[in-house]
Formats: structure tokens, C-alpha cells, sequence
């Protein structure tokens, strides 16, 4: 080495240590580059399983949301039938009072000729021993037969035979109710047709 100009051995040892350096450097580069690739990687996948998660939040919440929708609209629907069939059932009760009202107050010509008729069918099924009509009523009924007694009802007779073992109720409480049994459905059909 002692051949070797100090000056050449230091530009030597300078070139050496520039390229070592320029060697780190790109190295480095290098290695950052990788590492900024590899972190976007892991940021381009950790966004993607967000997205994925965030999807799927979103479709489990609006399914959540629909059957919600759909209990709710369900459950509203069943109230509004509960309170149109109760309102129906207050109508029709209404109708079958009234009709009860207006029995009650038929005019004495009427009444008669309707006691007259349930008296005859009396007659023809048992032998009658006493007839029991409304307080506003026994003046009329006693005109058909003697043996009357007040009852608590709005019209009509009950006829008890003789012997005291049966009863025929012909009285208009019993006929509306019989009615209001029987066709009920014929009655809220013709009154609320669809």
C-alpha cells in the first residue's frame, strides 16, 4: 500500500463509502417502499373488511327493520279489526234494542191482533192455565183470557198450562233474542256488506 498516492487510497475509500451509501439509501428506499406498499395493503384490507362488515350491518339492520314494519303493521291491522268488530257489534246491539223499543210501543190495534195470533198458537199446543204479559199490557190480554199476571217484559205473553209444567214464551224479549241468535250474521251481513 505504500505504493498507493494517500490522495488516490482516500478518493478510493470516499467512492467506496459514497457507494455504500447510495447502497443503503436505495435499500432503504426500497425497504420503505415495501413497507408503504405492504401498510396500504393492510389499510386497502382493512377497509375492505369494514366495507364487508359495514354491508352487513346494514342489511341485518334493515331486516330488523322490515320485520319490525311488518309486527307493527300486523299488529295495527288486528287493533282496527278488533275496534271495526266492536263498533259493528255496538251498531247491531243498538239495532236489536231498538227494535225492542219499538215493540214495546206498537199501538193497542196492533198489540191486540199480535196477542190475538200468539194466544190462538197457545191454545192449539196446550191447555192454558195462566198468562203472564207486561204491567202497560194485562187490560188487553185480559180481554182473550182471566187468568193474566204482570211480568217484567217489554211485550208479548208467556203461557204456563194448566197443570203448571209448561211455559210457552211468545214474549217479545224472547223473540228478539231468538232473532238476535239466530241471525245475527244475516243481520250484520245486510248491514255492513263489503
Amino acid at each position: 500500500m505504500k505504493n498507493f498516492p494517500k490522495k488516490i487510497f482516500i478518493m478510493a475509500l470516499e467512492q467506496v463509502k459514497q457507494e455504500i451509501i447510495e447502497h443503503a439509501e436505495a435499500e432503504a428506499r426500497k425497504i420503505l417502499a415495501n413497507a408503504k406498499e405492504h401498510a396500504k395493503k393492510e389499510m386497502d384490507a382493512a377497509h375492505s373488511t369494514l366495507d364487508v362488515f359495514d354491508t352487513e350491518l346494514q342489511e341485518s339492520l334493515q331486516k330488523e327493520l322490515d320485520a319490525l314494519e311488518k309486527k307493527y303493521y300486523a299488529s295495527m291491522k288486528l287493533a282496527s279489526k278488533k275496534v271495526l268488530l266492536q263498533k259493528q257489534k255496538e251498531l247491531v246491539d243498538a239495532l236489536f234494542q231498538e227494535l225492542r223499543e219499538h215493540l214495546a210501543q206498537l199501538p193497542k190495534a196492533e198489540k191486540t191482533k199480535i196477542f190475538a195470533s200468539l194466544f190462538d198458537a197457545a191454545k192449539k199446543q196446550v191447555s192454558i192455565g195462566k198468562i203472564y204479559c207486561a204491567k202497560q199490557d194485562v187490560p188487553l190480554v185480559k180481554t182473550l183470557f182471566s187468568t193474566v199476571e204482570a211480568k217484567e217484559i217489554i211485550g208479548g205473553i208467556i203461557v204456563e198450562s194448566k197443570d203448571r209444567t209448561l211455559l210457552f214464551d211468545y214474549s217479545f224479549d224472547s223473540i228478539v233474542a231468538a232473532l238476535q241468535e239466530n241471525k245475527l250474521q244475516e243481520v250484520t251481513a245486510l248491514l255492513f256488506k263489503k
